[in-house]
């Protein structure tokens, strides 16, 4: 299972990736738009690259991913099982 604050740090992402959903499409529409001129294009650019990290969808990673990277963390961290024979 997951931690507390990873999971919520998740939601977080989620919710700032809703936020800013529309203005990322909009400024990304305006850069592959063959109509913008170069400076248009420009100013674009550096909006996106001004909005949060964590406003971008591949941030964001699943709950199972969440879970197992924990979870396999905390098995190599762990002595080795003995073998009984």
């Amino acid at each position: 299972m997951a931690k507390t604050s990873m999971i919520e740090r998740e939601k977080r992402r989620e919710a700032l990736a809703k936020r800013y959903a529309a203005k990322r499409v909009q400024l990304k529409e305006t850069i592959r738009s063959p109509k913008s001129t170069d400076a248009e294009r420009e100013e674009a650019l550096a909006k996106l690259q001004a909005l949060p990290r964590d406003a971008s969808p591949s941030r964001q990673r699943t709950s199972e991913r969440i879970a197992l990277s924990t979870s396999s963390a905390r098995l190599s961290s762990s002595s080795p099982a003995r073998v009984r024979r």
